[in-house]
């Protein structure tokens, strides 16, 4: 046991050091806390305040996906970039709606776990001691799942069993789910955990879609429709940026899930013009993101009578539906055959040195441990063997870093950032 404890920290203290001379340093503790997402991303951008000027190109990077206090300028660091990504190269910019144009405020959260507490309460009949819940918004993160069943799961049952609370909408829910939970089990209910989950999908379909595709949508667009002021953000430099990247001779096209009537309302708010539409080269509504990507649907028109094929589509016209293809094929956008040459040159040489490192461990075999991509079968029966190891012993993975996590840590262990405790 001590050989072992000996081992770890000499690798733990090579790791450290190592992280400290590519200024990655460990993160502490403290700082995996949980806590708000918004709050979080506003301690960043405080600590990322410097009295230097940010620069036009800073200030566009970094404007995107960035929540932080008004008045607050956020340096290009704060811009996490996860590979290399040439500017010049790009000519097709594509927009989301929520969440990427449209900049909600902490309110939209609340409201979403209201209305769905509500829906459950009203339309399926659940206990209306619910309604005494709150929103907490430094309970949840993004990427949970529901379980209900122990604490290890299969990764095969994980993919064909069970749904990832991913995006910001699912945060009040995974809150709500876990709320109620903790009150059957409080009151000794029996119940059936699947049909928590399946009733909640069900008021969430109510909440975001409701019924007619040409409408508003469902309660959540009709309330912020109804109080955009409380819900979303005004952002003018929008409209400085895409008319920006217009006049740079750049293709700009928004695709969302949301409805037209939404879409319109809020970006009417978001940049003050009513003609936002002739910002945009194509705007696509009721995407259905990620079937857009399957499918080979056709789009039709938004607002006319009109049952032909859609063959083009005009700046500040609006279609509904479709499919990648069909947009491919419309817009003729595609990857340009100097970005496919260039693929295929990272590919060759990414397999000589893939045979380069091959030799090393064996000419004629390559490593005994990897067959090609995957594990071999020789790596995977070393896996499901621990004997020699005490059966105390804790096995600690290399710690993989993501592009934000640098600044995190340096801004910890620098004090400009407080940890909470």
């Amino acid at each position: 046991m001590k050989h072992f404890r000996s081992k770890y920290e000499e690798r733990r203290q090579q790791h450290i050091a190592q992280s400290r001379m590519a200024e990655n340093t460990s993160l502490t503790p403290p700082f995996r806390r949980q806590r708000s997402p918004t709050r979080t991303s506003e301690y960043l951008a405080e600590a990322l305040l410097q009295s230097d000027p940010v620069t036009e190109e800073e200030a566009y990077m970094t404007r995107f996906g960035v929540t932080s206090p008004d008045g607050v300028q956020v340096k290009l660091a704060s811009s996490f970039i996860n590979n290399e990504l040439n500017l010049q190269h790009i000519n097709v910019y594509g927009f989301d709606y929520d969440y990427t144009l449209a900049n909600y405020t902490p309110e939209l959260s609340k409201i979403i776990y209201d209305l769905l507490r509500d829906i459950l309460v009203e339309h399926l009949r659940y206990p209306a001691a619910l309604r005494n819940f709150k929103f907490d918004p430094s309970f949840a993160i993004r990427g949970l799942h529901y379980v209900h069943d122990g604490t290890h799961i299969p990764p095969n049952y994980l993919a064909q069993n069970m749904y990832q609370l991913n995006d910001l909408f699912s945060v009040p829910e995974a809150c709500l789910l876990a709320d109620i939970l903790q009150f059957f089990n409080d009151e000794g209910m029996s119940f059936q955990p699947r049909y928590l989950y399946d009733d909640l999908k069900y008021a969430g379909r109510i909440l975001h879609s409701g019924g007619s595709r040409s409408a508003m949508g469902g309660q959540l667009h009709q309330h912020v429709v109804a109080d955009l002021d409380r819900y979303l953000h005004k952002d003018e430099w929008l409209v400085s940026h895409l008319e920006r990247l217009r006049a740079a001779k750049k293709k700009v096209f928004l695709l969302t899930n949301s409805g037209y009537e939404f879409v319109n309302a809020g970006l009417r708010h978001i940049t003050g013009r009513k003609d936002w539409k002739d910002l945009f080269d194509f705007i696509g509504v009721w995407a259905d993101k990620p079937r857009f990507y399957r499918d080979h649907r056709p789009f039709r028109r938004v607002g006319q009578a009109s049952f032909e094929n859609v063959d083009e589509v005009g700046r500040g016209e609006v279609v509904t539906g479709g499919s990648l293809a069909e947009f491919s094929r419309i817009t003729g956008w595609a990857g340009s055959p100097e970005l496919f040459a260039l693929i295929n040159e990272w590919r060759a040489e990414r397999w000589h040195v893939r045979m380069d490192l091959k030799t090393v461990f064996n000419r004629q075999f390559g490593s005994v441990f990897r067959t090609h991509h995957n594990p071999s079968f020789f790596a995977n029966k070393i896996r499901k063997n621990f004997d020699g190891y005490p059966l105390d012993y804790v096995f600690y993975p290399e710690r993989t870093y993501l592009p934000h996590e640098r600044i995190a840590e340096m801004l910890v262990d620098s004090g400009k950032l407080k940890a909470s405790r």
